[in-house]
């Protein structure tokens, strides 16, 4: 169960990490929602697969710390 959760939250994370990079650089489409709502998510996803998967996962709580200000802060 680990595993898949691991393998799902990745391709969330890579997923959502293309749509930010995409609609903040090329400005191809219009973002839904503002970005740091989006990078706020990305990093919570992020702190998620490294504390699944990382022997030492010291950035984990950086990441969910720093999505989650963000997340509050909108």
């Amino acid at each position: 169960m680990k595993k898949y959760l691991f393998v799902i939250t990745t391709i969330l994370a890579i997923i959502l990490g293309f749509y930010i990079y995409i609609g903040a650089t090329f400005n191809i489409y219009s973002l839904h929602l503002s970005p740091q709502i989006l990078i706020g998510i990305f990093l919570i996803l992020a702190g998620i697969v490294q504390l699944l998967g990382a022997l030492k996962p010291y950035l984990a709580y950086l990441f969910i710390l720093v999505g989650t200000v963000l997340l509050i802060l909108n």
